[in-house]
């Protein structure tokens, strides 16, 4: 920041020893279009001041508390303004604009208080150690909340970015925190966002790859919203530490949720009856390849409406009234660390149900893997659970397995208690201890390297697969007060 500074200041030294013409007070950009260079050369101030704004750039215009920028550039802003608001809208002239937020109030009571008409795109960079805040409406506005009401705090028509190492609060007390009608990336900078409707929300894309951002929202916490183009309607997480909490979903893709690293804790708070209050949803898939993922939800904690994946990542997952997991199609776990508790089935798909690899604990209020469904027209159900690899613990309050057209047992660990035992195929050896239990009995097989899990659920068998048994060998179980004897089959 000091280098290009300093490049700034050198630049502007020059322009006006080459006897460039003052600079224009209050008036729109000349009709000759200003290069993106020159634009760049000089940085340019704004200042607020209260009920007024105060620019001596060229190629923004004053209009009492409206600040019009119609030139590409950067720009940087200060002070406070009680009722106004800063309008990017560069026509066809094309180029970026930056705004630098440094130590900047911006509210505007009726409508955004930062608004990109057109440019190729806006940054919006926090300075340093800058505390910055905008704001649209009133708190008073907020509880008479109508959601035909538009004015998101800032609204972007074009790409927008927002990095830097400052800190900035947006509230949107008439309608959405951030509105992005392209694609949006928070790249760093430390974001607090509260918002009656959305707190996030962009047209295209989200991508996030850094900082901390912090959303609290009436409707949905971050979420992409348009599918119409290729490739488009994406949320994507890289890095950086996301928290939210939302009366709707959490994080909400209108096509691909990809998590590939970050920070994330979603608390989706809502009625399922009414409307959708997932922790995390992708409409045409989710994948998981990494992160850190702590999610409590009225409804579903994660959801696809195609295929899910993990492979990666430590995930806690919580669902106080519906399922921890689900998929559409098929729901693959091959690797990371899943923690699933939930108040209707744990994992589940609507076909296929794969496990090769990971550390997967599940308790849930209905059945704990749920692999098909019956399909309209067919006499038999369909679906597969499959557990090829990983170490799977499962405590259910009904079936653990739930495989409509089969288990099937080729390899990993599966130890399991509910209200009936599954029927397993495969290659592997298995166990069934048929006894009742109650919820909180410690559950240990006495074999070397066998797995312990403490029952979340009265049961009335405990399964446990491993390809450590042999067919025939007698092992058994402790599981509470009770010792238990059975002899492995295949």
């Amino acid at each position: 920041m000091k280098k290009l500074l300093s490049i700034l200041l050198l630049c502007s030294l020059l322009l006006s020893l080459a006897g460039c013409a003052d600079p224009v007070i209050g008036e729109a950009p000349v009709d000759a279009p200003i290069s993106a260079d020159a634009a760049q050369a000089p940085e340019a101030v704004i200042e607020l001041k209260g009920d007024s704004i105060q620019c001596a750039a060229r190629g923004v215009a004053v209009n009492g508390s409206v600040a019009t920028i119609g030139a590409p550039g950067s720009y940087t802003v200060r002070g406070t303004l009680s009722d106004g608001r800063i309008v990017i809208d560069l026509k066809e002239n094309p180029g970026k604009v930056t705004l630098f937020l440094d130590g900047a109030d911006i509210t505007c009571l009726t409508d955004s208080a930062i608004y990109l008409i057109q440019a190729k795109e806006l940054n919006l960079v926090l300075a340093a150690g800058s505390e910055n805040r905008v704001v649209s409406g009133t708190e008073a506005d907020a509880a008479g909340f109508d959601e035909t009401r538009q004015g998101a705090a800032i609204y972007a028509e074009d790409d927008l970015d927002i990095q830097g190492e400052g800190a900035l609060t947006v509230l949107g007390y008439l309608n959405n925190g951030i509105t992005c009608k392209d694609d949006l990336k928070l790249k760093g900078g430390r974001l607090l966002v509260y918002a009656v409707n959305n707190g996030i929300r962009a047209s295209e894309s989200v991508t996030m790859s850094g900082g901390t951002v912090d959303i609290e929202a009436g409707n949905d916490g971050l979420k992409s919203s348009s599918a119409k183009k290729a490739d488009k309607g994406f949320v994507q997480i890289e890095g950086g530490t996301l928290t939210v909490v939302s009366g709707g979903d959490g994080v909400s893709a209108e096509t691909e949720l990809r998590i590939l690293g970050g920070s994330i804790t979603v608390t989706a708070e809502g009625d399922p009856a009414a409307a959708s209050c997932k922790g995390l949803k992708g409409k045409t898939g989710v994948t998981v390849s990494g992160g850190s993922i702590n999610v409590t939800a009225d409804d579903h904690a994660l959801r696809s409406g195609a295929a899910l994946t993990i492979s990666d990542g430590v995930l806690q997952l919580r669902s106080r009234q519906g399922k921890g997991v689900s998929a559409e199609t098929e729901l693959t776990v091959s690797g990371g660390t899943l923690s699933v508790q939930s108040a209707d089935d744990g994992l589940v798909s609507a076909d296929t149900v794969r496990i090769s690899g990971g550390e997967l604990l599940i308790a849930s209020g209905a059945d704990g893997i749920q692999g098909g469904k019956k399909g309209t027209g067919f006499a038999a159900e369909v679906g597969t659970v499959s557990i090829e690899g990983g170490r799977v613990l499962v405590s259910a309050y009904n079936k653990p397995i739930d495989a409509k057209a089969r288990l099937l047992l080729t390899g990993g660990t599966l130890l399991a208690c509910g209200s009936s035992a599954p029927t397993p195929a495969g290659e592997i050896p298995w166990l069934l201890f048929t006894a009742g239990g109650s919820a909180g009995d410690e559950l240990q097989i006495k074999l070397e390297g066998a797995p312990t899990m403490k029952a979340a659920y009265a049961y009335r068998s405990v399964f446990f697969a491993d390809p450590a048994l042999s067919e025939g060998q007698s092992c058994s179980l402790q599981a509470g007060s009770q010792t238990l004897e059975a002899t492995a089959v295949r």
